[in-house]
Order: structure tokens, then sequence, then C-alpha cells
């Protein structure tokens, strides 16, 4: 349906500053087939410009096993260490199994080295860790700081329920209090690093975070993927830095562009 007059320059307005190319509407008329005039239309919900083709699936399918294999090979000595420091210092299973939410907003389990003593979510202060928290046990730090803890992802990866390039998958917490349009970054599988990382990963509010996911998803392409994996591995040499829960007063912040701002250098 084409629109126009104030309403339709608002909806070119809105589209064009989230470089949307089509979008469809909320609460559409029952009588739209009878006139178009006078029609008060809902809001515009952004649906991703970047459709992935199947040539694209494929490519990207076919690139996440090939070089999750990879890296699980190169890493082995990594796999290694984590293994040999969470036997000696901490009683209990090897790696840690959560739900999380990825791709359509599916539930799936995600893999991670353990880094605290068995039982923490029973203490403490449930998901919230900080650097000194009590329940990380010793070595399991540096696991962190270099996020050899993250290397079972790469299983996730082999089967299919992550990428090596995404968002990162959520709590069902967080995925809860998400709008709408924030939920449009599981339009693709999470992933092992993201544009958020690579953009300020903790510098940025929780909001802005999920902005770059969003942009991530409008604008996903094979080279984008391969300069963010770049990144990453660029980073992980000379950053160490943490995630960090969003509190309720960075929920409560307001949206902004949708594209992202200029990188932004995480704090050391």
């Amino acid at each position: 349906m084409s629109a126009g007059g104030a309403w339709g320059k608002d909806v070119a307005n809105w589209t064009t500053k989230r470089s949307i190319r089509s979008c469809r509407f909320s609460s559409p008329p029952a009588d739209c087939r009878k006139s178009s005039r006078g029609i008060r239309l809902g809001k515009p919900l952004p649906r991703a410009p970047m459709a992935m083709t199947f040539i694209r699936r494929f490519t990207k399918a076919l690139a996440d096993y090939s070089l999750a294999l990879v890296f699980v090979i190169a890493c082995f000595p990594f796999f290694v260490v984590a293994t040999l420091i969470i036997k000696s210092f901490s009683r209990g299973p090897l790696l840690y199994v959560q739900d999380r939410i990825g791709f359509n907003g599916l539930r799936f389990q995600i893999f991670k080295f353990r880094t605290m003593t068995v039982g923490a979510e029973e203490t403490g202060s449930g998901s919230v860790t900080v650097r000194s928290d009590p329940r990380i046990f010793f070595g399991a730090g540096f696991l962190r700081r270099t996020k050899i803890d993250e290397l079972p992802q790469l299983f996730n990866v082999l089967n299919g329920t992550m990428s090596l390039v995404g968002p990162r998958p959520t709590v069902d917490e967080d995925y809860q209090r998400m709008s709408d349009e924030q939920r449009r970054r599981f339009l693709v599988k999470p992933g092992l690093t993201g544009l958020a990382q690579v953009r300020g990963n903790t510098a940025l509010s929780w909001p802005e975070r999920i902005e770059h996911d969003c942009w991530y998803v409008d604008h996903q392409s094979t080279w984008l993927d391969f300069s963010i994996l770049l990144r990453t591995v660029l980073l992980l040499v000379t950053v160490q830095a943490d995630s960090h829960p969003p509190s309720g007063d960075e929920w409560a912040g307001s949206r902004g562009n949708d594209s992202p701002s200029e990188p932004v250098r995480p704090a050391a």
C-alpha cells in the first residue's frame, strides 16, 4: 500500500534513519482494500533488509563448520591447560552447561569451561560476578580474562546452535526484558563473538550493545564476519575485559540511531 502526506513522510524518515529498506506494519487496517485515505496505520516494524539467501546461509554454515574444526585443533593446547587448572583446583564437572536463548528465540544449551565453584548459583549474587568474586576458584580468573573458558562453544558451532559471528546468546530473563525491536537480534544465530564485542564491549551500555547487534543483523555479510573475527583475535591479544549484566538503569536507557557509533576501545 502506498502512503502519502505527513504519515508517509514520517514513515520515510523513520526507515531512512534506521537504514531500513522494507517494513511491515502492526495493526493493518481491515478495510485497506476499499481506500487508503484517512487510514491511521500502526508503528512500522523493521524487517531485516539483508535477509539471508540460500547461498549466504550455505556459505556461512560451511565457513562456521570448517573454521570451528580448525579452531578446535589449533586451540587443543588451551583445552589441556583449562582441564588441568579446573581439575587441580576445583571439584566438580569440567564443563558448565546453561540454557540460553538463540536463533528465533529458541532455547539451547551453551557450553563453557567451569570457572566457579559447584553450586555457585545458590550463593553470592547469582549470575552477577566481579573480579574478586570468591566463587571463582584459583586459576579460573586466568581462564576468564583470556576467554579460554568460552572455547567449548566451538562445539556449539559444530552442532549448529551457534555461529562464529553473531549477537551473543542471552539468558531467558534478559530475553523477556527486551522489546520487540531489540529482539531482532535473534533473527540470526548467536555467535562466539559479535560486532558489539569488537566495538566497545563493556564500554557500551546494554542498550548500545543491542543496537550493535541489530545493526549487524541488518548489514550482515561475509566480509563483515571476517573483519569481526580478525578484530576479535587482535583484541584478545591486547585487551582483557569481562562482560557485565545489564542493570535496571541500563535497560531504561533510550534508543537512538540504530547505526552503531564509531569503534570504542574497551577498558583494560
